[in-house]
């Protein structure tokens, strides 16, 4: 019905000081010549007339829509002109240093109410001035203003935040992507959402994700399965013979229906506003610590409604907000569909699956989530699935493994069934550099200095999750001297032997792999320790230098050799005496292992103070751990 642009607008032009002129007591500035014609802003006072415009535009149509309801053509010239006044309002983004104006006219109010209005293009028309408004507000803003226009945009924001966001977000559930308007409607949301955050971080990433209904969260994870335009798809698109047919392939020929499913599922989630708020997701609960540490919000106790929304959003049953996160993958977890999401929309799906697998990281590192996705969610056992499948998605996939384990209060179970699970297999082979971190398509499109990065952090990930499942399977936490207790920790045992197994595997060649990692941390670390401290720096920026140098590489591998050392394996000790042998002149020394493990244990026990009753269970587990494998490296002869 209305005549509204919603194409994306590029960076605005602002006008610069010598164009504009104060707020004076003449009639009209630069943008009033004409009644209603604000083409330009010059003033304050022309940012209030077109306010007053506008609201009086949504009265006069309020007032004719309570008339003439039922004859829409006795509305219809009010609300073209509604519209047209709301196209003018984007104007006002060229002026940030006028935004308190729109603070002091309560323009965030009339935005709420065109949000709701009935006409659909004229909210979406809403929504596009809003994110006009916030979106970028201090590009091409003159230095001698940036400061002033900073406050004018954060005080524009708050106000959104505090009386628009929970409508903002409740709106998403609104729009029918079928339709061109409203699909736009839904990326200029999102894209309002972000500026948002951008501009007040934890505080509109709280308003939005915390607010009552979890709209924005439900949306969110909703574009990960395709959101509603694949449900319709999926309920509107085929005949019952179609069907039938789909099911017989799924019995007569599985992999190729898998990898059919699959490119469909990459096709949904390579739309633009899926990659949008997959990204959106990601940002949010980055910045916000309680979003990502809500219980309620993520798990099944208290989703009820919202997840019965998801579920009618996507046609798919999930048990909790976390699930629909985690269950997007499993499409892409089978072999018959390695590589399908490099292939699809130069891109954009393999984005989209990223970002949401970042999301999982997020959440992976709250130990309540960590904890559930392995025990309700079988998180590990779908990762490791993509470790093995999904070369684009490997790295990602291998922090969400390091998260989680590095989360959990008890990691020993989760360690056997990531063993149990045939993890040790892509992930030794992850190490040794035997698996492709991204696939021939996405390699292509990739530069080298990315791919070296990747590589980098893909050795470091592989040694953390060795360190950290080595360490899971020989902490005592298994209490108890029942058959179950026994048979569990005749499992972890066992699970044990098969890690320190692959490093023995090919001479010894996975061992002399962590060996060689933690040659090249040692010196990165010790060269960031020679760099002494400049004035007014303390211990915490030489420490911050060190972890930048490595540590954290340097202290799992350092925990890798201590276990391999401890087992008493003539082999294992043999190769590691051989390598660190030396009096440390040429390379670094079995005392050097000693040190980073003692430094380590000390560290653990200092945060015991600090630390929960039942954390402190664990670290003091961790910290005995740590001190038996000193008392035997220092014990045993090293040559």
């Amino acid at each position: 019905m209305a005549h509204s642009s919603h194409a994306l607008l590029g960076k605005r032009t602002r006008p610069s000081n010598s164009e504009e002129v104060d707020d004076g007591d003449e009639e009209g500035g630069a943008g009033g010549g004409a009644a209603g014609d604000f083409s330009s802003i010059s003033s304050p006072r022309d940012v209030r007339r077109l306010l007053s415009l506008l609201t009086k535009a949504l009265d006069h149509n309020t007032l004719m829509r309570s008339k003439f309801g039922s004859e829409p053509s006795k509305f219809l010239e009010s609300e073209l002109a509604l519209n047209d006044v709301l196209e003018q309002a984007k104007v006002i983004a060229a002026h940030v240093t006028y935004y308190h104006v729109l603070v002091e006219e309560n323009a965030v109010a009339t935005i709420a109410t065109l949000l709701a209005h009935e006409n659909s293009d004229v909210a979406a028309q809403a929504v596009a001035v809003l994110r006009e408004w916030l979106d970028d507000p201090l590009a091409g803003v003159p230095d001698n203003e940036v400061e002033e226009a900073t406050k004018a945009a954060m005080s524009l924001a708050d106000a959104v935040v505090a009386n628009l966001a929970e409508d903002l977000c409740r709106s998403l559930l609104r729009w029918d992507e079928n339709e061109d308007v409203e699909k736009q409607a839904v990326s200029d949301t999102l894209g309002a959402v972000e500026a948002l955050v951008e501009l007040r971080g934890a505080a509109a990433a709280n308003a939005c994700m915390l607010e009552r209904s979890g709209a924005l969260a439900t949306f969110l994870l909703s574009k990960l399965h395709g959101g509603e335009q694949a449900a319709k798809r999926a309920a509107q698109g085929r005949s019952a013979v179609e069907a039938a047919l789909a099911a017989s392939k799924a019995r007569d020929d599985p992999e190729s229906a898998r990898a059919e499913e699959a490119e469909h599922a990459a096709a949904s989630i390579a739309e633009p506003n899926a990659v949008a708020a997959a990204d959106l997701l990601s940002q949010l609960l980055v910045a916000s610590t309680s979003a990502r540490g809500n219980a309620g919000l993520w798990h099944s106790a208290e989703g009820g409604a919202a997840v019965s929304k998801l579920a009618k959003l996507t046609q798919r049953t999930f048990h909790s907000r976390l699930d629909a996160l985690l269950s997007f993958l499993a499409p892409f977890m089978h072999p018959s569909a390695a590589n399908v999401l490099g292939k699809v929309a130069n891109g954009d799906a393999l984005e989209t699956a990223r970002c949401a697998l970042e999301s999982l990281c997020t959440l992976a590192m709250e130990p309540t989530h960590a904890a559930h996705l392995v025990s309700e969610l079988e998180a590990l056992e779908l990762l490791v699935s993509v470790l093995k499948v999904e070369p684009d998605l490997r790295l990602v996939s291998l922090r969400a493994i390091t998260f989680i384990l590095s989360a959990l209060t008890n990691p020993s179970d989760a360690c056997s069934r990531f063993v149990e699970s045939a993890g040790l297999k892509p992930l030794f082979n992850m190490l040794m550099g035997k698996l492709p971190l991204l696939s021939p398509s996405t390699a292509a499109r990739t530069k080298p200095g990315a791919q070296r990065r990747a590589e980098k952090e893909c050795a470091e990930r592989c040694v953390s999750v060795i360190a950290a499942v080595l360490e899971g399977l020989s902490l005592a936490l298994t209490s108890g001297d029942d058959g179950a207790a026994a048979a569990a920790r005749e499992a972890q045992l066992a699970c044990k032997e098969r890690v320190l197994g692959k490093l023995l595997e090919g001479n010894c060649a996975k061992l002399d792999r962590v060996l060689d990692i933690f040659a090249r941390y040692h010196s990165s670390v010790r060269a960031a320790e020679a760099h002494l401290p400049g004035a007014g720096e303390g211990d915490e920026v030489l420490l911050m230098r060190r972890f930048d140098a490595g540590l954290d590489a340097l202290r799992a591998c350092a925990s890798v050799l201590s276990h391999a050392y401890c087992t008493g394996d003539d082999r294992l000790i043999g190769r590691i005496v051989t390598r660190l042998g030396g009096d440390g002149s040429s390379g670094p020394a079995m005392g050097d292992v000693v040190a980073v493990v003692a430094e380590w244990a000390t560290e653990l026990m200092a945060s015991m103070r600090t630390s929960g009753a039942s954390s402190s269970l664990v670290v003091e587990a961790r910290v005995r751990l740590l001190l038996a494998c000193i008392a035997q490296m220092e014990s045993k002869p090293s040559s």
